[in-house]
Parts: C-alpha cells; sequence; structure tokens
C-alpha cells in the first residue's frame, strides 16, 4: 500500500514538472520582485531569510497546483479538460497510464501547503505577525481558488491577482520590514501576468466549463463578442500599467525591455480576433512564454538594480 502511494506522488511530481514548470517561475518572479524593490535586501536582511522566502512561495505554489489537480482528478476533470487543449497532451498522455490518482494528490497539496505555513511562522518571528497574516491569507486564496472555483467556476483571475499581490507584499515585508504602498501597482501587475495566462488556459476549456455550468471570465466575455475581447483587455492592462509605473520612475526605466514581449501578445490578439474558443488551444504556450518575458524580465532587472543598490527609490 505505501509502495503504490509513493509511486503516485512520484508520478505526480513527475507530471508536476512536465506540466506546470512555466507557471512557477511567474510566482518566484512576484517574490523575487517584491524582495528587490526598494535596493539590495542583504542590507535589511540576510540570505538565509531569502532562502527560506524562496522555498516557502515556492512551496505555495506547489500546494495551488496539487489542490487543483486533487479537485480534477477527483471528479475525473482533469482528462476532460486535457482532452480540450492541445497544451494538455503531456498531462492526456500520463493519465491514459492510469499511474496517478487522488490521494497522492491531496497528499502533496496538504504537506506542501504545510511547509509554506512553516516558513511563514519563521519568518513571522524575524519580521512580525503580519507575515504570518499574509501566508494565512495566500492558504485561503489557494483553498478557494482550487476548491470552490474549481466547482463552480466564478472568476478565478481576480484571485490570481490578488494571489501576485499578496506574494509581491509578503517578499518585500520580509526582505525589508515594511510595505511601500508606493509599489502595490507592481505586485498587481505581477498577479496580471498571471491572471492573463490562466485566462488563456481556461478559455480552451469553456466547452467542459459550459458542460457543468460554470462560470468563468471567458465565458462572460463570450456574451459581449467572444473570449478574444477579454483577452485584449488583459494584455492591454499589463502593457497600460507597466508603462505607468516606468514613466512614473517606481519602475526603472529600462524595464521597458520587457515591452518586446507585446509583440507576442499583438499577434495572438491578432491570430484569435473575431475567432471562437476553439483557436486559443494552439496559443497557450505563446501566451505563457510572452507572461514569462515580462515577469521574469522585471524581476531580473530588479535584482540588476538591486544588487546596484539603485532600486525603486
Amino acid at each position: 500500500m505505501m509502495g503504490w502511494f509513493l509511486s503516485g506522488i512520484s508520478a505526480y511530481l513527475r507530471l508536476l514538472f512536465k506540466t506546470r514548470l512555466i507557471g512557477i517561475p511567474a510566482t518566484l518572479s512576484a517574490s523575487v520582485a517584491g524582495s528587490f524593490s526598494f535596493g539590495n535586501p542583504l542590507g535589511y536582511t540576510d540570505l538565509l531569510t531569502l532562502f527560506i522566502l524562496y522555498i516557502g512561495v515556492f512551496m505555495a505554489h506547489l500546494s495551488v497546483d496539487s489542490f487543483d489537480d486533487y479537485f480534477d482528478f477527483k471528479k475525473d476533470l482533469a482528462r476532460l479538460k486535457a482532452g480540450a487543449s492541445d497544451a494538455d497532451l503531456e498531462l492526456l498522455y500520463i493519465l491514459s497510464r492510469g499511474s496517478i490518482s487522488a490521494r497522492p494528490l491531496l497528499a502533496v497539496g496538504v504537506s506542501t501547503m504545510v511547509l509554506g505555513l512553516l516558513a511563514g511562522a519563521y519568518l513571522s518571528i524575524l519580521r512580525g505577525p503580519l507575515v504570518l497574516v499574509l501566508a494565512l491569507l495566500g492558504s485561503m486564496v489557494i483553498l478557494v481558488y482550487t476548491g470552490l472555483l474549481n466547482r463552480h467556476g466564478y472568476l478565478a483571475e481576480p484571485l490570481l491577482v490578488l494571489k501576485g499581490l499578496l506574494v509581491f507584499m509578503g517578499s518585500q515585508l520580509v526582505a525589508y520590514g515594511s510595505i511601500y504602498p508606493g509599489t502595490i501597482p507592481l505586485g498587481i501587475l505581477f498577479g496580471l501576468v498571471s491572471a492573463t495566462v490562466a485566462y488563456t488556459h481556461h478559455t480552451t476549456h469553456m466547452p467542459v466549463d459550459r458542460s457543468l455550468d460554470r462560470i468563468t471570465l471567458p465565458m462572460l466575455f463570450e456574451r459581449v463578442g467572444g473570449p478574444y475581447v477579454g483577452y485584449v483587455l488583459m494584455i492591454a492592462m499589463i502593457y497600460a500599467v507597466l508603462l505607468s509605473l516606468a514613466l512614473s520612475g517606481i519602475l526603472p526605466i529600462f524595464s521597458l525591455a520587457v515591452l518586446l514581449a507585446i509583440l507576442i501578445h499583438m499577434d495572438i490578439a491578432r491570430r484569435t480576433w473575431g475567432k471562437r474558443y476553439e483557436i486559443f488551444s494552439g496559443y497557450v504556450i505563446r501566451t505563457a512564454i510572452a507572461c514569462r518575458i515580462v515577469d521574469v524580465g522585471l524581476a531580473s532587472i530588479l535584482v540588476i538594480t538591486g544588487f546596484l543598490n539603485t532600486g525603486l527609490a
């Protein structure tokens, strides 16, 4: 029994890193950006604290994916979703082998969430109880996002924006001992980037969501023209916030280098404009790559400026 259970966890971890790897940098980028948003954090904390912070954030991200897959597998939705999207072909292949069940996913989800909360508890000793409060809020977001939204749909994208903001603020608090309200739009930007990838993915799952009477953002936009309308609005928000942050001095002006990603997003918008949801299946990965250029690029720029001790101040 134990051997079967461990085999299931091992199979899931292989699945996780094959199908979810592109999402992990998004969450870590928000954390790195928050911890380098006001210059070199090593003037305020130490490497061990930053390491524990990033491990905690990484564990929290794994718990999101694990709980999300747990509820999907429990209701046999994973197979339906994988069959609806070319982006999930690897998932469909692994499912066909029958090597994964719901219980190992639950074990991974619970254990990674506990590890994330333990990291938050330790960091709260160093930086105060607000760190633990933010970690608990993040756990609530995880459970609402993966549980309630999995069952009823509703609007997952706003919760992803909130998740990005919480990760950014919590990381800033751990690194500097304070949260700077003027940088909150930067945290929202990281959340918007993650939400845009999720929106594209959710668009490919529209037939599954419709059959289950679930309400998702792409389905709402279908009522006012089509899911492509929502896609254009979301990428417009990303670049509007990015431009305003750079021009206002909150971000270094050379952060505009990540605007190169807009070429990919605009090409996808052009190819999907006026089309039905099916066409988005071929653009999930391209959207994610463009979004990683934005968030990983911004985080990298902030690390460079941080070590140069220029920061955002």
